[in-house]
């Protein structure tokens, strides 16, 4: 890309952002290369119980390890990067793409897939 090309895309990027609909984060890629997915076990899984075979009930492992207490921003590579603190605090809506769930932000709220709201001060950093 030339110099004045990105000056030009540069100065649009703040109308991008405010205008857009939802902004797509892959918060725990490592760099460009990196996907947005990850291999991730499931939430959520149905259990057979063994004194009734023909019931099953919905269990949920303990919560996921990105907590208050381990989600710095080392490990959320992407909120740690200067030009992307325009996007987040520009953006309506954004969801981001953790490396063991995904995460709902807007102006009004704020929700994980495991219901944990102290996530909230990790993103608003």
């Amino acid at each position: 890309m030339r110099k004045e090309d990105w000056y030009e895309a540069a100065a649009t990027m703040a109308d991008i952002y405010v205008n857009s609909h939802v902004t797509i984060a892959a918060t725990f890629a490592q760099n460009s290369n990196d996907g947005l997915f990850s291999n991730r076990a499931s939430a959520t899984y149905a259990k057979r119980l063994k004194s009734h075979p023909h019931l099953h009930v919905l269990e949920s492992p303990e919560p996921f390890p990105e907590g208050p207490l381990t989600g710095t921003l080392d490990q959320w590579p992407l909120l740690s990067r200067a030009w992307v603190y325009q996007e987040r605090k520009l953006s309506p809506r954004t969801i981001y793409f953790g490396k063991y769930q995904v995460y709902w932000k807007c102006k009004y709220h704020f929700a994980s897939e495991d219901g944990c709201e102290d996530y909230e001060d990790i993103m608003s950093t």
